[in-house]
């Protein structure tokens, strides 16, 4: 079993997942660097093989979201950045965006102010004109035997 700092490989050769991290009991716990075969690449805390806490996900296309984790998906605090540079900051359930929260830059505002606005609906965290809330390529990257969970999107 593996515990303490460990690499793993899907496979060999550059087209394969791979994960460096730590490890305890054979599961990833703590922080750790997850990268797909597409290029995709996730920086942040694990907890019993799925990310949890804080942590960054970076896609090929240029959107990166920074944020809080649960059980695996976006859920809490966090900000989605586009390829177009727009930007989501505020809640997400479920990997969908809920509250946009608006912060005052006003220097003489020593508390930064955080207003919620609940869009009617929800906002969708994948890119703009996709139907559902996870492109096609993150369901792909993300059916992998560590991250199961995701195949039941």
């Amino acid at each position: 079993m593996k515990s303490g700092k460990g690499k793993w490989r899907s496979g060999r050769g550059p087209q394969c997942n791979s994960y460096e991290g730590d490890y305890l009991d054979d599961r990833k716990l703590g922080y750790g660097v997850f990268q797909w075969a597409s290029g995709n690449v996730y920086k942040g805390e694990y907890k019993n093989d799925e990310r949890d806490g804080y942590g960054e996900m970076y896609w090929t296309d240029g959107s990166c979201y920074q944020g809080e984790w649960v059980g695996g998906i976006q859920h809490g605090y966090g900000k989605m950045v586009f390829p177009d540079d727009s930007k989501k900051e505020g809640y997400f359930e479920n990997n969908v965006y809920k509250v946009k929260v608006k912060i005052s830059n006003d220097p003489s505002n020593a508390n930064m102010q955080q207003e919620p606005v609940y869009p009617e609906d929800g906002i969708q965290s994948s890119h703009p004109g996709q139907q559902s809330s996870m492109s096609r390529q993150r369901m792909k990257d993300l059916e992998t035997p560590e991250i199961k969970k995701y195949s039941e999107y």
